[in-house]
């Protein structure tokens, strides 16, 4: 309840999208740069708060510093210390997306709806086509085979629409 306060104060009456734009390692053949989610980042009604596990800090530097885009990092979360912090800021969110899989699952644990950007070839959970998620009812996955590109992310958008209007 802390950190979606904090979240909100911050927001000034923007939804939360929790976003996680990459693998924790890297997938050549399927990219997922952060600058393909600035029609989200960029968004006037959104909020963007970092949800990716691994290190990024100097990624989202060097983003903000190009960019000039308001999003939350928030450094006081470690997932590698402490997974019931980064389940209490997925909680804070209004909605995420994610390219991770740690993401993905631990939203649709605590029930946060969820978008699941999903490679063609992704553990055996997510299913063999996109949709909803047999294992957890709030989340989607949208297959997305030659990696994030507009079109997985105006699809992506359109869900987080979808899920803002039902609130």
């Amino acid at each position: 309840a802390e950190l979606r306060k904090a979240y909100e104060t911050a927001a000034r009456g923007r939804a939360l999208i929790g976003l996680s734009w990459r693998h924790g390692k890297e997938w050549p053949l399927w990219p997922s740069p952060l600058d393909a989610w600035r029609p989200l980042i960029e968004s006037s009604d959104v909020l963007v708060v970092a949800l990716h596990p691994g290190p990024c800090e100097v990624e989202l530097a060097e983003f903000e510093k190009r960019t000039e885009c308001d999003l939350i990092f928030d450094r006081s979360i470690d997932v590698a210390r402490d997974l019931g912090g980064y389940a209490a800021q997925i909680q804070a969110c209004d909605v995420v997306v994610a390219v991770e899989d740690l993401t993905a699952v631990l939203a649709g644990a605590v029930g946060k709806p969820t978008i699941k950007l999903r490679k063609p070839i992704d553990p055996w959970w997510w299913g063999l086509d996109a949709g909803p998620c047999r294992w957890f009812p709030t989340l989607e996955t949208i297959l997305a085979p030659s990696g994030v590109q507009v079109a997985e992310v105006a699809q992506a958008l359109g869900a987080v629409a979808r899920h803002l209007d039902a609130r």
